[in-house]
């Protein structure tokens, strides 16, 4: 049986006052997102939504999964490739500032540097400045996947931008930067917090 089609949200056809899109397409047919009130989605809305962040997130992390398996050799886990490019093809970095930029704890970091220096990875290297300074560092096995790496993003971000019109792309920018702002804002906290005081039966997706 053919793959059933999927809902498609990249193309608007209609903003409404506030920039958001006025509809979505399921299926290739148009279906109007109603409000009530600018920040109050209807139920079915936020459902789409919900939907559509979920997917998103498991398909761009699924192929980018399998691109850096094929890359590496499956050698690698994706949170392994996160961690290389977090130390970045710059200077050398402390374990606290690479941890800072994953949003891990130090001591989930130290474990994961040590994974990676064993696989000639990263290497320990002392500061110039002051001796007592560790830093980590990638070495050109490391760079060459963290390259690797960033192309996938470079080429993942152009394929989406081939397919949206000026204006449409627009809409996606700057929903898109809300969104980051909202994962990096206690919001995000507050509202797992609140998603650990439903009642027995609720849930998403039903």
């Amino acid at each position: 049986m053919p793959e059933k089609a999927r809902p498609y949200v990249f193309c608007f056809l209609r903003r409404q006052p506030d920039g958001l899109p006025a509809f979505y397409l399921a299926a290739g047919r148009p279906v109007r997102i109603k409000r009530e009130g600018r920040n109050n989605m209807s139920e079915k809305a936020l459902a789409v939504l919900n939907a559509l962040l979920v997917e998103t997130f498991n398909d761009i992390l699924k192929v980018e999964e399998q691109a850096m398996r094929a890359a590496t050799g499956g050698r690698l886990t994706i949170n392994e490739v996160h961690v290389l490019d977090a130390v970045g093809l710059g200077a050398p970095r402390t374990i606290s500032e690479i941890a800072a930029s994953a949003m891990v704890t130090v001591s989930t970091m130290t474990i994961t540097v040590n994974r990676l220096q064993k696989k000639a990875l990263v290497e320990r290297v002392r500061d110039g400045g002051d001796g007592r300074v560790v830093r980590v560092r990638l070495t050109p096995e490391g760079e060459r996947i963290v390259r690797i790496h960033q192309d996938f993003h470079r080429r993942m971000a152009e394929s989406v931008t081939e397919r949206l019109e000026p204006d449409a792309l627009d809409v996606l920018t700057r929903a898109m930067e809300n969104l980051q702002a909202f994962f990096r804002s206690g919001d995000m906290r507050a509202a797992g917090r609140s998603a650990g005081k439903r009642q027995p039966g609720e849930g998403c997706g039903t």
